[in-house]
């Protein structure tokens, strides 16, 4: 007598019954977390120009370079005072330069010499105030030491010459268009940027 399971047709492999399954789709990759980013459009800085900062940086120095210088002498003349014998036909001389330097600026020198580059530190640095009233106040303290060096040195006006167009020079970068536009509050887009402001 036959095994009835032995007559069954043998099973095909690979084949499976019912609807066909669409292929697998592969997984888009990660995207890796510190990846660069695409660059993205910024508006234009509203950056302070150039004149400005020069401008700060001349009038700054300038000033603080007389003031070191103003005090060197100073000393030295007050050592001389203090020190050298005015009968002495070789420190006499010494003597009383330093004595009429002494005086001078008892009388009234010391003053100005002290005030205008004292006041020409403050008014550069109130430049980099994005305000009009710096840049007025800047310009009037530089023509009132032009002014004054004039009437000090009238009858040696070649030794204000250098100075007066290191000031002029200061005073006319401050009112350059960019600069103009700058303390207006306006972007840096104008089409004339070499013009200077009326």
């Amino acid at each position: 007598m036959s095994d009835p399971l032995s007559q069954l047709p043998p099973p095909v492999v690979g084949t499976h019954s019912g609807p066909q399954q669409p292929p697998p789709t592969p997984h888009p990759p990660h995207p890796r977390p510190y990846g660069p980013r695409p660059p993205t459009a910024t508006p234009p800085a509203d950056q302070r120009p150039l004149v400005v900062s020069l401008a700060v940086c001349m009038s700054t120095t300038a000033a603080m370079l007389f003031l070191c210088a103003f005090g060197f002498v100073w000393m030295i003349a007050e050592v001389i005072r203090d020190t050298f014998d005015y009968n002495n036909p070789g420190e006499g001389v010494l003597f009383h330069i330093a004595e009429r330097f002494h005086l001078s600026l008892m009388q009234g020198l010391l003053l100005p010499l002290l005030a205008f580059p004292l006041l020409t530190v403050v008014a550069g640095f109130l430049l980099l105030i994005r305000k009009p009233w710096p840049r007025m106040a800047y310009s009037l303290l530089g023509v009132a030491a032009l002014g004054w060096a004039s009437y000090w040195q009238q009858g040696e006006l070649r030794v204000v010459i250098p100075a007066g167009v290191y000031i002029v020079f200061c005073i006319l970068i401050v009112w350059h268009n960019s600069a103009s536009r700058w303390y207006a509050g306006r972007l840096g887009n104008d089409p004339n940027p070499g013009r200077m402001s009326p």
